[in-house]
């Protein structure tokens, strides 16, 4: 009797060994899986930053390209208006002479 009584004591702490590992395992697992989760969750934004990002330097390079042609367009109008300042102060001139005469 006395052996079945110590038998079942050490099953009782077996049991509540094995079941305290359960939980601890099951723990373990609830916390891997959230884990998961959130890496899950890390690599979607990281995808649409990477996509993000790709778009915005295509932008970027749009947008430079159009300063570019801006600028060009620019330099020629500022040339275009040099080259008519020119005129107008040769006509000046020519109007000055005629109406000194």
């Amino acid at each position: 009797k006395h052996e079945r009584a110590v038998d079942k004591e050490q099953h009782k702490y077996k049991i509540a060994e094995l079941e305290e590992k359960i939980e601890k395992m099951s723990e373990e697992a609830r916390a891997s899986t959230a884990r998961a989760q959130e890496l899950a969750l890390l690599q979607d934004r990281s995808i649409v930053s990477g996509d993000l990002i790709r778009r915005l330097q295509t932008n970027i390079e749009e947008l430079k390209a159009e300063l570019k042609e801006a600028q060009f367009a620019f330099e020629e109008s500022e040339a275009h208006c040099a080259t008519l300042k020119e005129k107008v102060t040769k006509n000046d001139e020519v109007l000055h002479e005629i109406t000194e005469k």
